[in-house]
């Protein structure tokens, strides 16, 4: 896999936002769900010479073709690695690895919203409903406090 690119927009804007909510706030969940959406859509890594010719482009959407890679193998869980969301704005990813239970409807519901983009027949039920997705956070580093290792 290709190492993703300095984390901009396309306009070539850092993508640091503004400080979230604090932790007790309702709004939250609100902004980890507009954070992420934004982070799904907006996360580029460069692409292989060979593939990019095929592509004709040098970069590419890569939660996007992640929400492809599900459709074809008919999977609802997303992979997110860690690294990629930490760098792309660290303040949300900490927010998220504090109240990770409370913001994983927000996640997934974030999820939801992309994909219904990205694959809109894919993110709906055969009878019309929703289809719940899931997120599963990958190549998370794991730090103990000192005081945990008693």
């Amino acid at each position: 896999m290709s190492a993703p690119m300095d984390a901009a927009a396309p306009d070539g804007e850092p993508l640091v936002q503004a400080e979230p909510p604090s932790t007790s706030s309702p709004s939250l969940e609100a902004y980890a769900l507009e954070s992420f959406v934004r982070f799904l859509n907006e996360w580029k890594v460069e692409v292989l010479p060979e593939e990019a010719q095929s592509q004709g482009s040098q970069s590419q959407l890569f939660y996007h073709e992640q929400i492809r890679r599900l459709r074809a193998a008919d999977e609802r869980t997303l992979l997110v690695d860690w690294q990629h969301f930490s760098a792309w704005n660290p303040t949300i990813a900490s927010a998220v690895m504090g109240s990770f239970y409370r913001l994983e409807p927000s996640l997934r519901k974030a999820v939801q919203i992309v994909a219904r983009e990205v694959e809109p027949e894919y993110s709906r039920e055969e009878d019309g409903t929703d289809k719940e997705f899931y997120v599963s956070i990958v190549n998370l580093i794991n730090c103990d406090k000192l005081r945990d290792l008693r």
